[in-house]
């Protein structure tokens, strides 16, 4: 890579403090450029107080402080009536005046949509219909690295540079959603305790060409500072990484941070200032800093320089970060909030909302989460009246719900109830009332994920409450089959016979799912089917919102394929795990890529004991890998028998072994085993913050795994209907018709179908956790592109 010149002893000013307004006296006004700024000390927690002139509510979000912020714009930190904290960014005149900004803006924040990174914080709404444009981000209370940097000093090396490596890994997901960040400085980087994130995405983008720039100077690039007006292309961006890796590990920035006009004339004009950056990185950010955007690396490149286990599709993990750091986190985490939580609606309320409810309040949300969901900053008159009546997007504003809020393609939301029916509830008129199904395991093995489906479908339900008024309820009817497959049959014809079901998002297990589905399809009754990975073929109202088997064989082989030093792969076919083992093994040898690596295949009988003599004819073939798509308890014997002949390459199990009881049979053996699952971790996954603080706070208890999707396939059957626009419920063949053309960006997963109703969202949908000190630790995406 070409390093630039650098120079020693130089007096610049490395401060990268969030400038203000220079020149401006008195109290800011509440959205002029830079009135945001607040510069509180390394060891305050706390947002800055509002000023006089700040509106008490925005958004249908209540303020409750200023939080430092880069210019351009105001952020606040706000709560919404669900409980969820929020950082809303207010963009100032005159670029909220411009008509070629706010187009800019709604594109940007629609491209934002599609980044699901875990280094990188996307919005979670905006509006460009009212007065002023304004942009929301779930609320992260962890330090900025400029704040990390001042309070501690520079970050040891080699923390620095697997923090570049995510902001890289971060950039080249923007970069492939069509956006290109504009403003990346150590103030947009949250340092959260696994590592960074990336904030302030499809904002600064858009204000190319919509007015007078003010950006902070400091990690400009050198066609930015000379061409102010031009929107800049991702080689910036990669400029800017440069800059902030700078500041990480020497405290300073290689042009210096003030005054403003100075930086810029450095950066047009001098050389970058690179006397103390440590050697091995020395490199690396003299070509990120290359005056010339074509010679400077792309952010995929820098991924492999800067962290090479995150090449060849490899999931590096996390940083590990000092624990001076850590405790710096840890006390701004510890510190509350400035308000006291919302109250919270008890679980079992059977009062109807909506039409048919005469005690209903028009003045209030029934439930906590029902406007989570932003709408329209209110202006005039009626702003911030917290008596006003809630209302939803006036008819010039355009609300833009985007990742991490499950938005639907297929539109907004409903009047909802959530009672607790139970299986031999009497059903409601079907002319009236729209019942979704959930038809779960409550009682049996699978009794916690079939709980979890459950509230997950509620927590859906509730939470939509009064944001838009359909004509008709829509109740929850809740049926528990045990696990038994003939309880099964039983309870899917219970609710195929009641005319108000419209659809059910169920059953929990595998033993369920044929005899459900097969009742389900006589019935003509829509069937999203979340937990189980393997069902019959032909059944017609099947829509598998899920990667069966065979398509997260391709995330294993992805691995395979990243792993150094893997040839020969050992392939066990557990019987007594059928169907799912066998098509597991099938799938991922069909797909391996024979000239790289050999698939070494071993069928375990049903009834096979000590696994011993296979581990030893693995071991003599020379395997370098394993793959076991069986059983918890066959997968734990197999680690064992690994663990005791000493192997310690890679080990990979499928989503059947995901259960304590592999770590608890295996103990230390399992320590580092890999495996892959079609449901994400809430209460660990970034990009399920809003969902799981909402959910924390409705039921009192941290969110378990599929929790998160029955929410999304709830949102996505209530959204199809409301978009569907009909005066009564529709009947079960259109809502089916609708679903399988219908698309979701879920907090999970995005849902889509193919015309079979087989799961069809790209290469997304797996997940990756690994073993360590016996529990499983949520790693993030797993890519199905199998290559």
């Amino acid at each position: 890579m070409h390093t630039p010149s650098s120079r020693s002893g130089s007096s610049r000013s490395g401060a990268p403090r969030h400038p203000g307004n220079p020149g401006a006296a008195g109290t800011p006004a509440p959205f002029a450029a830079g009135a945001g700024t607040n510069t509180p000390d390394p060891g305050d927690p706390g947002p800055g107080p509002l000023h006089p002139a700040d509106p008490a509510r925005l958004a249908g979000h209540r303020l409750l402080g200023r939080l430092p912020a880069d210019p351009p714009g105001t952020c606040y930190l706000a709560r919404s009536v669900g409980g969820v904290l929020m950082t809303l960014r207010v963009v100032p005149h005159p670029w909220s005046a411009h008509t070629e900004f706010r187009s800019a803006f709604a594109r940007g924040t629609a491209s934002a949509q599609r980044v699901v990174s875990r280094w990188a914080v996307a919005p979670v709404a905006a509006d460009i219909g009212c007065r002023l444009v304004w942009l929301a981000e779930p609320y992260l209370p962890d330090p900025d690295l400029a704040m990390v940097v001042a309070a501690r000093g520079p970050l040891p090396r080699d923390i620095g540079r697997e923090v570049g490596a995510r902001l890289a890994e971060a950039l080249e997901t923007v970069h492939r959603a069509g956006l290109v960040h504009a403003c990346l400085t150590p103030a947009r980087v949250l340092l959260a305790p696994d590592g960074p994130r990336l904030t302030g995405l499809g904002l600064a983008g858009a204000l190319y060409g919509a007015g007078p720039l003010i950006l902070p100077p400091s990690c400009l690039a050198p066609e930015q500072a000379e061409e102010p007006e031009r929107r800049p292309g991702p080689p910036a961006d990669v400029f800017a990484l440069g800059c902030v890796l700078t500041h990480a590990v020497t405290g300073r920035l290689p042009f210096g941070a003030a005054p403003a006009g100075e930086v810029r004339r450095r950066i047009l004009s001098e050389p970058p200032d690179l006397a103390d950056v440590p050697r091995g990185l020395l490199e690396v950010i003299g070509a990120c800093l290359d005056r010339d955007p074509e010679l400077r690396p792309t952010p995929a490149e820098l991924c492999s320089e800067l962290d090479p286990r995150a090449g060849g599709g490899g999931d590096p993990g996390g940083v590990r970060l000092p624990d001076d750091v850590l405790d710096l986190i840890t006390r701004r985490r510890a510190v509350p909030p400035p308000d006291a939580p919302p109250a919270r609606a008890p679980l079992d309320g059977t009062r109807r909302v909506g039409s048919g409810d005469p005690g209903a309040d028009p003045g209030r949300h029934p439930f906590p989460g029902a406007e989570d969901r932003p709408g329209p900053v209110e202006t005039g008159d009626g702003a911030g009246r917290s008596g006003d009546t809630a209302r939803g997007p006036s008819r010039r504003g355009l609300l833009l719900l985007v990742a991490g809020s499950a938005t639907a393609a297929a539109g907004g939301a409903g009047v909802l109830f959530a009672g607790r029916a139970r299986s031999g509830a009497p059903p409601a008129e079907a002319a009236r009332s729209l019942l979704i199904g959930v038809h779960a395991d409550l009682t049996g093995a699978d009794a916690g994920v079939g709980r979890a489906q459950e509230l997950g479908v509620r927590l859906a339900v509730e939470e939509l409450a009064d944001l838009a008024r359909l004509p008709f309820d829509v109740d929850v009817r809740v049926v528990d089959d045990g696990g038994d497959p003939g309880r099964a049959a039983e309870a899917a014809r219970e609710l195929g016979s009641d005319p108000a079901v419209r659809a059910v998002i169920g059953p929990t297990g595998e033993a369920s799912a044929r005899p459900a589905a097969e009742q389900y399809a006589r019935a003509g009754l829509p069937l999203l089917a979340l937990s189980p990975a393997e069902f019959p073929e032909g059944d017609r109202t099947l829509l598998h919102a899920r990667p069966d088997t065979a398509a997260q064989a391709l995330a294993v082989v992805h691995r395979l394929h990243g792993e150094p030093g893997v040839r020969r792969v050992g392939l066990v076919d557990d019987r007594a795990a059928e169907p799912i083992s066998g098509i597991a093994v099938r799938a991922v040898t069909g797909a391996l890529d024979r000239d790289r690596i050999t698939p070494v295949p071993r069928v375990l009988p049903v009834g096979a004991g000590d696994p011993v003599g296979t581990v030893a004819g693995l071991l003599a073939e020379g395997i370098d890998g394993v793959v076991h798509a069986g059983r918890a308890d066959a997968v734990a014997a197999l680690a064992v028998a690994l663990a005791d002949a000493g192997f310690t390459g890679p080990r990979i199990a499928w989503e059947t072994a995901l259960r304590e009881e592999f770590p608890r049979r295996a103990g230390q053996a399992a320590e580092g085993w890999l495996l892959v699952a079609p449901r994400i971790d809430p209460a660990r996954a970034p990009e399920a913050v809003g969902f799981t603080t909402v959910f924390r706070k409705r039921f009192e208890e941290e969110p378990e795994p599929w929790a998160a999707e029955a929410y999304d396939a709830a949102r996505l059957l209530v959204e199809t209907v409301r978009r569907m626009g009909t005066q009564a419920p529709p009947d079960r063949e259109m809502l089916l018709t609708r679903l399988r053309s219908a698309r979701l960006r879920g907090v999970a997963k995005p849902l889509a179908f193919a015309a079979d109703g087989r799961f069809s969202a790209g290469d997304e949908g797996a997940y990756w956790y690994e073993v360590r000190d016996g529990e499983f630790h949520y790693l993030g995406k797993a890519s199905m592109a199998g290559a």
